[in-house]
Order: C-alpha cells, then sequence, then structure tokens
C-alpha cells in the first residue's frame, strides 16, 4: 500500500505474463486484494485455447481461509481467475498446452 501513497499507483485486477516459448506453456502467481477476480494475458498466444490451467491458492491474509477457485473466458490470449469471495491473497497458476 506504501507504493499506491507514495507513487500514485492504481491498483488494477488485470495482469499480464510471458509466454515462454511458442505459446504452449505459461506460469505466474496472481496477487489478489480484496478482489473476487483476476484476468491474465498472455503476451504470446497459445495456439489453441484447449489447455489446462492449474490453480493454487495461498491462505487469504485477512481470513487465513483458502478460498475456493475456478477459471473462466478461457481464449487463446488468457483468461480469468475467480473466487468464491472477495480474497486477499496470491493465486499461483500454470496453463499448458
Amino acid at each position: 500500500d506504501d507504493l499506491v501513497i507514495t507513487y500514485g499507483w492504481i491498483w488494477t485486477a488485470a495482469a499480464t505474463y510471458v509466454s515462454p516459448g511458442n505459446g504452449v506453456f505459461a506460469k505466474g502467481s496472481a496477487p489478489f486484494s480484496a478482489q473476487e477476480s483476476i484476468v491474465i494475458n498472455f503476451t504470446t498466444p497459445f495456439t489453441t485455447s484447449t489447455y489446462e490451467i492449474t490453480l493454487t491458492p495461498s491462505i487469504d491474509t485477512v481470513t487465513s481461509a483458502i478460498p475456493a477457485t475456478g477459471y473462466s473466458n478461457k481464449t487463446m490470449n488468457g483468461f480469468t481467475i475467480n473466487t468464491s469471495g472477495t480474497y486477499s491473497g496470491a493465486i499461483d497458476w500454470v496453463a499448458q498446452a
């Protein structure tokens, strides 16, 4: 929060990650701050939208609970990570064709 206040940065619900290789594998960690969803955009699109997604959430920093997670809007360009409610923490993700 200090960076937001000090530098006037803005929290956003979208993240862009580099897909190494030729668009068949990508991974990252999506930071949530009192959010229910976050958009993941690949800088290198996948060759198909039939890739597999694995989600691994951390414990919520506010409630100490582990949220139920899922995804939606899966395209060659990315997907949306959804949680069961407002969540603060990080969700590690892997997308692989």
